[in-house]
Order: C-alpha cells, then structure tokens, then sequence
C-alpha cells in the first residue's frame, strides 16, 4: 500500500470529528513547527482553536465528488417538456364547435 493510501486507512479509523481534524493539522504541519512548538499548540485548547481555525481558512474547499454534481441527477427524459393535456382538449372543443355548426346549418336547411 502506499503511503498516502495508508494515511487515509488512518484517518477514516478515527472517529471522532474533531479528533480527525486535530491529527490532519498535526501532520500538516509536522514539518513547519518544532516539536516543542507543536505540543505546547496541542496542549493548549484555546492556542488548538486557534490554530484549526487558522488552518481551516487557510485550506480550500475539497472538491465534490462527481456522484454529487446537478448534471448528474437529471436524467435527458426529465429535461423535455412535458406534454400538455391542452393541446388535445382544444382539438376537440374545435371539433365539437364543428359538428355542432354543422349541425345548426343542416337543421336550419
């Protein structure tokens, strides 16, 4: 396995919210501070808040999974217009008018 695959196996392992978002920071950022600095962070909950917040800012968004997307969800059937019950009913209210003036001019005859 690789190392990156390894750490994600790690990762999902945890389950707890913010202690998984506590160890991402520590390896984020275990080769910008030193260790004294890092466990004085670690050891000081308001001094980890900030510090996560920070970091939270400061790392973009992931992206979303493609099973996620808009596009996805609508299928090309959804996209065309639905037919309208209009259409036939006017048809045949011109047919009836039809019959029935035919029918007028007929009787009048």
């Amino acid at each position: 396995m690789g190392y990156y695959q390894n750490l994600e196996i790690e990762l999902q392992e945890i389950q707890d919210d913010e202690l998984r978002e506590i160890v991402a920071w520590d390896r984020a950022h275990k080769h910008k501070l030193s260790p004294t600095e890092r466990w004085r962070i670690l050891t000081n909950e308001v001094l980890l808040k900030r510090a996560l917040v920070l970091w939270q800012n400061e790392t973009p968004p992931a992206p979303k999974p493609a099973s996620d997307h808009v596009a996805l969800h609508a299928r090309r059937r959804d996209l065309r217009p639905k037919r309208s019950v209009l259409c036939p009913l006017g048809w045949s209210l011109i047919g009836v008018a039809l019959v029935s003036g035919v029918a007028l001019l007929v009787v009048n005859l």
